[in-house]
């Protein structure tokens, strides 16, 4: 349930519905009304429907997170993949904070984004705590 948590704790408006399921408003668009529906499958998947239509790549990349987010860590078919090709899972953040160490001239608007992912955990070669050391200043 800890990979969930972290799920959650990206959202608005939280509200558990019932054991398993909750409501929130949808990261991945302007959303004042919880429209985010959030299940735990039988399998331990995490199942998510936006009522306004999102796509659920949208909503994970909104928060920084990727499609292991998503699964239980003793899910059998999508990690062990990722573990016999000894790959890496890397968060949306971890690839903005990565993007920005690369870049030469950022927006502002750039720069908040990196922050935002910085602080929400992006790990990129160490940039995060320069970053989030910017952002709290």
């Amino acid at each position: 349930m800890q990979r969930y948590d972290d799920f959650l704790s990206r959202l608005e408006k939280v509200k558990q519905i019932k054991q398993g399921s909750w409501r929130a408003c949808c990261p991945a668009h302007s959303d004042s009304d919880p429209s985010l529906s959030i299940d735990i499958a039988p399998d331990g998947r995490l199942l998510l429907k936006c009522w306004a239509g999102c796509a659920n790549l949208d909503i994970i990349s909104a928060v920084g997170l990727d499609w292991g987010a998503l699964y239980p860590d003793t899910d059998k078919h999508y990690h062990s993949i990722a573990r016999r090709n000894n790959v890496v899972e890397r968060s949306v953040d971890d690839h903005i904070v990565d993007l920005a160490q690369h870049q030469t001239d950022m927006t502002p608007k750039r720069m908040a984004e990196a922050e935002r992912a910085a602080l929400r955990g992006g790990k990129a070669f160490g940039l995060s705590k320069m970053i989030a050391d910017e952002a709290t200043k």
